[in-house]
């Protein structure tokens, strides 16, 4: 058969074709083609022609591969890709024109001029010879067979798309991506890091991996000596550490010169620098022939160090990597500032503690020191009393008073550093509190005695039981009487009533009709050494320590203790609000130190997994108590492996557990052989919806928070004991 593009033309060509003004049209139109294996224009078939036609009309990238050759044709736009090789292949065979792809190429052509198959290509990459060097183009191709009259297949038709910006602009998307990813992964590594240590590596590891590089180091900037020293390294001997153990501003090195521009250095062949042979045989004997400084600035712009990176062989980083290195050396250096400032408070924190441990022990030694000398004084005051002298009567009431006043002063001054230390310490028992106000009215006492005040006690005696330390609270409530007798003018009047609350508490009331507390004072009463005004002669006295005792105290017996006052002259209340204890006869019947539905365990296996030993031991200890069989456990493993031998009817699981937690522990157990349906409850100290849904998930019956509510665990083991009994 012969083929139609050699079939010679009846008629002759227009010399004006093909027509159109395009530059392709212009140069056919122009050449003399018979040297070409297409002959001259005149003997070309009309499906050529019309093909040729085509191409020239379109505005994409078209190329013609005519006959067995593959001979090219193409339009104005295909040629702009082309570059250098445009018009040289014009009618050429495609193999000559790009031999550099012709691998890749040259099976997807036999398939399309043997099969008639349509190949579609997206997004291909090509590397192609260009204007004298490699570039890499992406296409979007699709090769199809161009068929003649009959049917045959007599060339393939090439569409193509340049969309290598796109495809440059997504890489350069996807690499910025994955760069912020990175970037977000340190950052979140830095937050975890345990110490500066760590931090300076992870940071280093990171931009070694970002540059691409085979070693670095960070060095942390020394203010006082204005010199960088290593802080962190991957890959260099003791030579290399030493050689560079200190560099300052006029040191020849990278970093030397980093830290004296400010800036980053990059050296991308050190052969080529103009450095000393000293530094390029160090460079050499170390491994590298690259390196880049980059300079780690804190917020003000000091420098805190410099972050270096080297490689084997002539290196040029990218702008890319070099503006992500500077987003990795700000989290550096934003690390290294928050350390030193860390440091630095962890210091004055020291220096403060050791400060208020001198102070604790200058007042513990203030108070002894107090104290020895008002001990002889009581005593002599005692042994005249027991006398009978009767003349100096005056004077001893006058001493005795001040030798009780500067007692006060001196309690509350170690109360004070005792509370400031968190050494104060209760011993609650149930009590009533009118012997409570009893035992503080005996205290308070000469000072309202003294001031001729009148005191009212409404606090009935028994009904009002709360469980507290009589010793402490008597101190709060005498604190309160003293600071209203001594705010209160002489012949005034205090009232101490105290009456049940309306969230099942007792409120204690202290009110007097003295001085009053101004707004501002009325905020801060209850601060340390704070005093309402007093004049020169400080008349009230005192060190301002009693009603920041009182609350404390208050506080540390589950209470509140609250300040009110209309104003000046208006006089004050204070109130203290304290939990009440039920009214209950312990011998009363029906009274028992067993919770109501104490299950009667009657000899039930039940298996309790706690990693906490003394919690296991105890649990097991009140299960014991009402009758359980128990197994105990500290870990997964060792539960499973006591289940291997033996079978329980409960289980009681902690969900932390070591090795594995309590919820695959459950799953496991559920699998064993008769222990299928076993009951197990979780006990978590967790107790979201969330938690509670897992629980139920991996097999658990109920769910429990720690501290478990012993009653609730009474009732759900009764409840599970008649299911499996």
């Amino acid at each position: 058969m012969t083929p139609e593009h050699m079939a010679p033309r009846t008629a002759h060509a227009a010399p004006d074709w093909p027509p159109g003004d395009s530059k392709l049209a212009r140069m056919i139109r122009a050449r003399d083609w018979a040297d070409t294996g297409l002959g001259p224009i005149a003997t070309w078939s009309d499906t050529l022609r019309t093909l040729v036609s085509s191409v020239l009309d379109s505005r994409f990238e078209m190329i013609l591969l005519w006959g067995p050759q593959l001979l090219q044709i193409y339009n104005d736009a295909y040629a702009r890709l082309m570059r250098d090789k445009h018009p040289t292949y014009l009618g050429r065979p495609t193999q000559d024109c790009w031999p550099e792809v012709w691998h890749f190429n040259a099976p997807i052509y036999e398939r399309v001029m043997t099969q008639g198959d349509s190949v579609y290509l997206e997004d291909q990459p090509y590397r192609l010879q260009l204007d004298g060097g490699e570039r890499v183009l992406s296409l979007s191709i699709c090769y199809s067979p161009v068929r003649g009259p009959q049917g045959d297949i007599l060339g393939v038709m090439v569409t193509l798309t340049d969309v290598s910006r796109r495809v440059q602009a997504e890489q350069a998307l996807a690499r910025d991506l994955q760069s912020m990813t990175r970037l977000n992964d340190l950052v979140a590594r830095l937050v975890h890091a345990q110490d500066l240590d760590s931090a300076l590596h992870e940071v280093l590891d990171a931009a070694i991996s970002l540059m691409d590089a085979d070693k670095g180091n960070i060095q942390l900037f020394d203010a006082k000596h204005r010199t960088l020293r290593i802080g962190a390294q991957r890959g260099f001997d003791e030579q290399f550490l030493r050689y560079f153990s200190e560099v300052d501003d006029a040191h020849e090195s990278a970093c030397g010169r980093a830290l004296r521009l400010g800036q980053r250095v990059v050296i991308p062949d050190i052969k080529h620098e103009s450095a000393s042979s000293t530094l390029r045989q160090v460079a050499s004997e170390a491994g590298y022939q690259a390196v880049q400084s980059t300079p780690l600035l804190g917020q003000n712009g000091s420098p805190m160090g410099m972050l270096s990176t080297h490689w084997r062989l002539p290196t040029q980083p990218s702008g890319h990597a070099l503006r992500m290195l500077d987003l990795y050396a700000r989290q550096a250096a934003q690390f290294i500032e928050r350390s030193r400032i860390e440091h630095r408070l962890r210091q004055t924190a020291e220096e403060l503690r050791q400060a208020s441990r001198a102070k604790d022990e200058f007042i513990a030694m203030l108070g002894h020191e107090l104290r020895n000398p008002l001990a002889p004084i009581q005593i002599a005051l005692h042994l005249m009393e027991m006398r009978g002298d009767t003349a100096s009567q005056r004077e001893r009431a006058i001493i005795g008073r001040q030798v009780h006043h500067m007692t006060r002063l001196i309690d509350d001054l170690l109360d004070v550093a005792r509370i400031i230390r968190g050494h104060v310490t209760l011993q609650p028992v149930p009590t009533e509190l009118w012997q409570v106000v009893h035992r503080a009215v005996e205290t308070a006492s000469p000072l309202i005695e003294q001031r001729r005040h009148a005191l009212a006690l409404d606090v009935p005696p028994t009904g009002l039981r709360v469980m507290a330390d009589p010793v402490r609270l008597a101190q709060v409530i005498a604190n309160l009487l003293t600071n209203a007798a001594r705010y209160t003018p002489q012949q005034g009047q205090i009232r101490v009533a105290a009456a049940p609350g309306d969230n099942g508490d007792v409120v204690l009331s202290v009110i007097d009709n003295g001085m009053g507390i101004s707004s501002k004072d009325l905020e801060r009463v209850f601060d340390l050494f704070t005093q309402g005004s007093q004049g020169l002669d400080r008349s009230q006295g005192g060190l301002g320590l009693g009603l920041t005792i009182a609350r404390t105290m208050a506080t540390i017996h589950g209470g509140t203790l609250t300040a009110h006052s209309e104003g000046p002259d208006q006089g004050s209340r204070f109130d203290l609000t304290l939990p009440l204890m039920p009214a209950e006869d312990p011998d009363s019947p029906g009274h028992s130190d067993t919770p109501a539905g104490t299950p009667r365990g009657l000899g039930l296996a039940v298996l309790v997994v706690d990693d906490n030993e003394d919690a296991a031991h105890l649990l097991s200890d009140l299960l014991q108590s009402w009758g359980y069989a128990t197994l105990v456990a500290h870990d997964g493993p060792s539960a499973l492996q006591m289940l291997g031998s033996r079978q329980v009817d409960l289980g009681l699981l902690d969900i932390g557990l070591p090795v594995m937690d309590g919820y695959e522990l459950a799953q496991t157990i559920h699998r064993l052989p008769r222990q299928g349906d076993t009951p197990l409850v979780a006990l978590s100290g967790y107790g979201q919806e969330q938690d509670r849904r897992r629980s139920r998930e991996s097999g658990f019956c109920e769910h429990l928070v720690k501290p478990v509510d012993i009653e609730r665990l009474a009732q759900l083991l009764e409840g599970l004991r008649q299911t499996v009994a």
